[in-house]
């Protein structure tokens, strides 16, 4: 069989980033800033400072060992080589410090493809990036702990008295066009949605960005990474419920606008499923003070007892009320049963004023009405707070 030859035309701007990274890495002064020690890559040695940056920017799913000499391999063309052993390898790369990386990200790679434009991949006319955070466990050192700080493990018992140091990677891509922008490692006690806006410094007007998720980012005014542009509503994630997003769009239009009307969306927000029976909720559930060491109280009302309960035909609902002992707060609200989505707002304004259910036996309710359900399950409270009580609900 004859040979064949390949012949395939290389993009102008590889050929340009190549021989820039090229001359980047034999340059004396970058060396000389990101090696650890001085006189660290000064002897002539296998592993040279090039060939220790180029290898740790392989991907492999081979073992170092291996990687590492068929890379070598490669390089040599055909001629022997000295072998390479592992632990010169973790030496060589002790030498090398991470802001190499950096620069050659920054001060290299990203201004030769910003510099392509209409070259670029791009949906709807705008570049795509991905931000994508999550918490690394890192390893048991004191140095980490000291520079991270340490997260206590906890089971369903509570803490295990075992910690360890832990933090947050974070890190900025074009998703179409495969290329990092910027990556941290922060401590865990940096937030998320701070981090994302910190590194949003690299968009441009125009660009969109979306989470880990596929939801867009958004600050507490639901700007963008772009400052002129707004989201909400299920693009932005949680809750993606019609009555919160119609809330959001009015919090960012205010905003936008530099009305001093609407300028947050409350922080308690309702839970309303509809089915039959209907299903909603607002605040604390047993569960969720149970798993926060609250100590609460239960007050039950059942539509059984209710004279529009009966009226209505539903004399299997409930609503349930949650407060604290010590100060008879209100902490939560769960309904089922008849006007369970409607009924909610009148637990909501309670729980939103920090009240008590003593506010519910002072009103005075509609008779006959399922809202009056508020004033008896406060009773059963009463009756449970006090170890007594006539019956249930």
């Amino acid at each position: 069989m004859g040979m064949r030859t390949i012949v395939e035309s290389i993009p102008a701007y590889l050929t340009t980033l190549v021989e820039l990274l090229r001359n980047r890495l034999h340059d004396a002064q970058f060396i000389a800033r990101h090696r650890v020690r001085p006189e660290d890559f000064t002897r002539e040695r296998q592993l040279t400072f090039p060939i220790v940056i180029l290898f740790v920017l392989q991907k492999t799913i081979k073992s170092i060992h291996r990687h590492l000499h068929e890379f070598l391999d490669e390089l040599a063309m055909g001629q022997l080589f000295e072998p390479v052993t592992a632990g010169a390898w973790t030496h060589a790369r002790a030498k090398l410090k991470h802001t190499a990386f950096i620069e050659l990200n920054q001060q290299v790679v990203l201004p030769i493809v910003n510099q392509q434009g209409d070259q670029l991949q791009r949906w709807h006319g705008h570049r795509l990036f991905g931000h994508d955070s999550s918490l690394i466990r890192l390893p048991d050192s004191p140095e980490l702990a000291q520079e991270f700080g340490r997260v206590e493990i906890k089971n369903h018992k509570g803490a295990t008295g075992t910690a360890y140091p832990e933090g947050r990677m974070s890190i900025v891509y074009d998703l179409l066009n495969r290329i990092g922008v910027d990556a941290r490692l922060e401590s865990s006690r940096v937030g998320e949605v701070s981090l994302a806006i910190e590194q949003s410094v690299h968009l441009s007007c125009g660009d969109v960005a979306i989470n880990d998720r596929g939801y867009i980012p958004v600050d507490e005014h639901y700007r963008t990474a772009v400052p002129h542009i707004y989201a909400a509503g299920d693009v932005i994630g949680f809750p993606a419920l019609a009555s919160t997003s119609m809330e959001q769009g009015r919090v960012a239009v205010c905003h936008a606008f530099g009305l001093k009307y609407k300028e947050r969306v409350a922080s308690l927000l309702p839970m309303g499923i509809y089915t039959i029976p209907e299903i909603s909720s607002a605040g604390e559930t047993e569960e969720s003070c149970k798993e926060k060491k609250i100590d609460y109280v239960v007050g039950r009302a059942l539509y059984e007892n209710n004279a529009r309960g009966h009226i209505t035909g539903d004399t299997a609902g409930m609503l349930k009320l949650i407060f604290a002992r010590a100060d008879k707060k209100l902490l939560g609200v769960s309904i089922i049963g008849e006007n369970a989505t409607e009924l909610i707002h009148v637990g909501m304004m309670v729980l939103d004023n920090g009240l008590t259910i003593d506010e519910f036996i002072e009103q005075v309710f509609n008779y006959p009405t399922l809202s009056e359900t508020y004033k008896y399950a406060a009773y059963d409270g009463l009756g449970n707070l006090a170890g007594h009580k006539l019956r249930e609900g």
